[in-house]
């Protein structure tokens, strides 16, 4: 019953749209009584393989679909809400875990009972690959890599005695692919390298021998993608992009052949987001927008048709992230806004419903660390602070979880730039030269253990030419900026002072006190078109900040109001522009006159020869 019923209908529905939510409900209800019969199999003093698949098909499917809060006993022709996990019980990983560990042990068993059987070996050597996979995802790198060490001892040998066989060809590859993976984790690019090439010399061997075959073209197209992540982490971006458009030529194929099935169209989307990715690194924007629409549309599609899919799901956070990247990339910061809002929504749900997944907490912290940095540019800095206070959080601890992993300590250090960044903008430069320090502090902990050593030289060099600018800042300039106004005003360098002086206020949220200063910039010198043009920024921040109340529109006092400060940034324009004023494609994307933009008096003090788009 376990095999054939449970599991037969499972990948029965594997493709069909909708069919998550069905194999998800199957799951949930029967979930008690396999657990049950699987302990009691283990518990048995004989075990056999159909025990030991029946277990291994179970992590598979709790792994992909996750676990319900209760038991429902509802058919399944009336499907209500799958209950969430709750807090008092394992994730989906660990449950996985619990059941690849059971099989592992069973594997072990009959390996050891029969070592000249090679289906047995074959088997022991996959749960030690399944057993891998979970501790990446709990965030174990040093278990993992074990693990997958030990399955490509099993595959090494068995593809010796056997050179002509295509599964134990097989089997080799994804060995040396899942050792690339630990090695790309722990920061060791070149390592990683070395064995996805081992890896796709086999698979364009086995390609090559059937190119009907289409499980040989996937294991292919899957070679050059993990061979394309590497040639970017080593900066060697155009053979990355060649690498990317190779696998994407195979999933255009593939997807061709089979349009239905779900698989072969997410391979299309991923492949699309890489080539995309390596096209916009490239400077390709163009190339680079066409790809991610295509990905996205691929996306969209698939996670509507089995909304329970978290796959399907995490897909499309990750194409609308990409979708952000790009927006920014052309300064389209509200659109760009908008894509990493609706990637940190996927999630934060995702991640709510396994909060031990180390994967779905390092999506989650590079959401939080986009908008963090967005919501820089755009001059909040109260919501930048807190989306990069959130990204830190999450990376001190996955960085606790496994200090062997390189990435977790290079995400580590970024968050604390990110947020010596902010804490820098907002004059709180004791809190930024304490991020600073602790910066340099994890890069001299990557050296000194050979993490990308190169790399790690340059960021650390990087990192203390920002600390040196920081406490330069503080001790020359600090707060004394946000002086009273007249204390300020009474300092010999005072109105040599007054553009950063609107920019910091601007910065820590002190609308109200700006357009003092833009008055006094304005007056110092007619013919300063610099001056003239820093006045027209500080009075369209001062008009952007009249908001109304949540829910209402201006007040007509507050319209007034808005009104008079747009047109004392208009005339300030025109006469920047009259007094020398050129640069009017800075003009055009200054996210200081962002109120003015749209607005017929802004358009018309452009040149005539660059009228403004209508895309």
């Amino acid at each position: 019953t376990l095999t054939s019923v449970i599991f037969d209908v499972q990948r029965g529905l594997d493709d069909l749209p909708g069919g998550g939510e069905v194999r998800r409900r199957l799951l949930t209800t029967s979930l008690e009584k396999l657990e049950d019969v699987a302990t009691e199999y283990v518990e048995q003093a004989t075990v056999d393989r159909n025990t030991l698949v029946a277990l291994m098909d179970m992590g598979d499917v709790i792994l992909q679909f996750g676990v319900g809060e209760e038991r429902d006993e509802s058919p399944l022709d009336e499907l209500g809400p799958v209950p969430e996990l709750s807090a008092n019980q394992p994730s989906a990983v660990a449950l996985a875990e619990s059941f690849y560990s059971r099989a592992h042990d069973i594997a072990a068993d009959l390996a050891a009972a029969d070592p000249t059987n090679a289906d047995t070996q074959r088997i022991l050597s996959a749960s030690c690959t399944n057993l891998g996979d979970v501790s990446l995802l709990l965030g174990d790198t040093a278990a993992a890599r074990g693990y997958y060490e030990d399955s490509l001892e099993i595959d090494e040998r068995l593809a010796a005695a056997d050179p002509a066989n295509e599964q134990a060809l097989r089997d080799l590859s994804v060995s040396y692919e899942r050792l690339g993976d630990v090695n790309l984790e722990l920061g060791d690019g070149v390592a990683a390298r070395g064995v996805y090439q081992q890896c796709n010399d086999i698979r364009e061997s086995l390609a090559a021998q059937d190119p009907t075959n289409a499980q040989a073209q996937r294991d292919l197209s899957v070679s050059y993608n993990k061979l394309g992540h590497v040639s970017l982490q080593l900066g060697e971006t155009e053979a990355a992009r060649n690498t990317f458009q190779k696998y994407n030529g195979i999933c255009e194929a593939l997807a061709a052949a089979n349009p239905t099935n779900a698989q072969a169209q997410r391979d299309l989307s991923a492949s699309y987001d890489l080539l995309g990715y390596s096209s916009l690194q490239l400077g390709d924007i163009e190339t680079a927008e066409e790809c991610f629409q295509q990905s996205l549309d691929i996306a969209e599609r698939l996670a509507a048709a089995d909304p329970s899919n978290t796959q399907a799901q995490r897909d499309l956070s990750i194409s609308y992230d990409r979708q952000g990247t790009v927006s920014l990339q052309l300064n389209d910061t509200v659109k760009a806004l908008g894509f990493y809002q609706q990637s940190l929504d996927i999630r934060e749900s995702l991640a709510a419903q396994d909060p031990t997944s180390a994967l779905a907490q390092r999506d989650l912290m590079i959401s939080y660390a986009k908008l963090g940095y967005l919501s820089l540019q755009l001059g909040d800095t109260a919501a930048a602070r807190g989306f990069s206070q959130q990204s830190l959080d999450i990376c001190e601890s996955l960085a606790g979880q496994d200090p062997t992993s390189a990435q977790a300590q290079e995400d580590l250090m970024m968050a604390h730039y990110h947020i010596a960044q902010v804490a820098a903008a907002m004059l709180d430069y004791d809190a930024a030269i304490t991020h600073y320090t602790t910066v340099l502090s994890i890069l001299d902990k990557m050296i000194a253990n050979g993490q990308n050593v190169v790399q790690s030289q340059q960021d650390r060099e990087f990192m203390a030419n920002e600390l040196h600018t920081v406490e330069r800042e503080a001790a020359q300039v600090g707060a004394s900026l946000l002086d009273e106004w007249e204390m300020f005003i009474s300092r010999p360098v005072a109105r040599s002072q007054l553009s950063e002086r609107i920019a910091q206020l601007a910065r820590v949220g002190r609308f109200d006190e700006i357009p003092q200063s833009a008055a006094m910039l304005r007056s110092l010198d007619a013919e300063n078109s610099e001056n003239l043009y820093n006045a027209a920024c500080g009075y369209a921040l001062y008009a952007n900040a009249i908001r109304s109340a949540e829910g209402s529109d201006l007040t007509p006092e507050q319209q007034a109001q808005r009104q008079e400060y747009i047109d004392l940034a208009l005339a300030c324009l025109r006469d920047s522009i009259a007094a020398g004023w050129s640069d009017f494609e800075h003009m055009q994307q200054d996210p200081d006159l962002a109120v003015l933009r749209d607005l017929p008096e802004f358009q018309a003090l452009l040149p005539a020869s660059e009228p403004p788009s209508t895309e």
